[in-house]
């Protein structure tokens, strides 16, 4: 991320990083009811919640993975309720999710 973190609906994320989310979900909302996201990378779920707060605001569900190297046992972690976190080290555990995503999001 660039730029200065500030709190939004999305969470604490930075201007940019709205922008740019907003235009990719804009791109895929419409495809279908359901909207499939692979976020890599999560940490605290921050984005994890934006997503979901922007795809319910559509009037869609939203199909949710995130894959993190960090089991996070010391810090708590945001996920999207129905959603589900895979981790490891995204290169080696890729396989692990199901083909058919709509966005992205790392």
């Amino acid at each position: 991320m660039s730029g200065e973190p500030f709190q939004c609906g999305y969470g604490a994320i930075v201007a940019e990083d709205v922008a740019i989310l907003e235009k990719c979900l804009a791109m895929v909302i419409g495809l279908r009811p359901i909207v499939s996201v692979l976020e890599i990378g999560m940490h605290d779920g921050g984005t994890a919640r934006g997503i979901q707060r922007y795809i319910n605001a559509a009037g869609l569900e939203l199909d949710y993975i995130g894959i993190d190297p960090d089991d996070g046992p010391t810090r708590p972690r945001y996920v999207p309720p129905g959603g589900r976190v895979v981790i490891g080290d995204s290169a080696e555990v890729f396989g692990e999710i199901p083909g058919g995503i709509d966005l992205v999001w790392v």
